[in-house]
């Protein structure tokens, strides 16, 4: 059997491979590239499975909430009916499409893994296939900074050396746009893998507004706030219930986002006086270490590193900001 890379490669199913191989375009070259089918126990997906550095989705972030819509069917079945796509190397399966697929059925000890495995892919073939297979419910922005991180370590270390932006940007296929963006959010995993059960749940508007906070004031607002839990789907739910659990938990996620926002602003927010002035220069002048002020249109924002500003001061700073308000 023969095919063309397209937009549709990554739904190909059982039903349209009848051969035990299966053969198509180099998306790269334009060669001959022979892909065997292989079957794999859920025991060896564990242990033999492992995620491309080109694939955009962070394995070690999958969850069962990250899965909902796909696992019902994998586990009904037992097996996947879209094909996981792979490469061997040294004995085992790098997954450049798939991974979701392949964490069902590592869920599931009775399941069947239907692979698509190429011999020997070049680098740059790799990046493409993982980029262009994957389209079905497409990595997260934090799916991507996370693996963007991985990729430019590994590749740091193979190379002995750090790397260029441009240099990551050539060898992983992602956009220059993409790449910078997701760097600057790797900062905010630990966060985010605190509080929410997957990666998917978590929108590129928040991430950009908790990225400008200081570190200080993120800490103490994620503290205030409950993690939503991972679901557990009940062995008898319909495919409907299923659906709903998935409309609640993303509601629950929206939900939590905007609550840290609003917390945020309320802590971040300057402080107003009718003598704003005043209270600035009565501060300022003290000139004392731990303090940052900014005075603007609508009034004074201070902010404080209590480890380092003096007690007794913040005492007279309390005072004075309760005169003028």
């Amino acid at each position: 059997m023969r095919k063309t890379i397209g937009r549709d490669l990554g739904k190909l199913k059982l039903d349209d491979v009848t051969s035990s191989s299966f053969v198509e375009k180099s998306p790269v070259t334009g060669e001959d590239i022979e892909w065997k089918v292989e079957k794999l126990s859920s025991q060896q997906v564990n242990e033999l499975c492992f995620k491309s550095i080109y694939n955009k989705r962070s394995f070690d972030d999958l969850s069962m909430s990250a899965v909902l819509d796909i696992f019902p069917s994998i586990a009904a079945s037992g097996k996947n009916d879209e094909f996981i796509r792979a490469v061997k190397v040294d004995g085992k399966y790098e997954i450049l499409a798939g991974l979701r697929r392949s964490y069902c059925i590592s869920q599931l000890p009775e399941a069947t893994a239907n692979l698509l495995v190429a011999k020997d892919l070049s680098e740059k073939e790799k990046a493409a296939y993982a980029d262009t297979l994957d389209k079905h419910d497409r990595p997260s922005v934090m799916d991507t900074a996370i693996s963007i991180t991985n990729l430019k370590n590994q590749l740091e270390e193979e190379a002995g050396r750090p790397l260029k932006i441009t240099e990551i940007i050539e060898k992983s296929g992602y956009g220059r746009s993409t790449c910078y963006e997701a760097m600057g959010f790797t900062g905010l995993v630990s966060h985010i893998r605190k509080l929410f059960p997957a990666l998917k749940f978590v929108n590129a508007k928040f991430l950009r507004t908790i990225k400008k906070v200081d570190e200080e004031v993120l800490n103490l607002v994620i503290e205030n706030h409950e993690p939503i839990k991972d679901v557990v789907i009940p062995s008898e739910a319909s495919f409907d219930e299923i659906e709903e659990i998935q409309k609640k938990l993303s509601d629950e996620c929206s939900q939590l986002q905007a609550s840290i926002i609003k917390e945020i602003k309320e802590l971040t927010q300057p402080i107003q006086s009718d003598n704003t002035e005043s209270v600035f220069s009565a501060v300022s002048k003290n000139k004392l270490e731990g303090l940052t002020l900014k005075q603007t249109n609508s009034g004074v924002s201070i902010a404080i590193n209590e480890a380092k500003a003096n007690p007794e001061f913040l005492k007279e700073l309390c005072s004075l900001l309760e005169k003028h308000s």
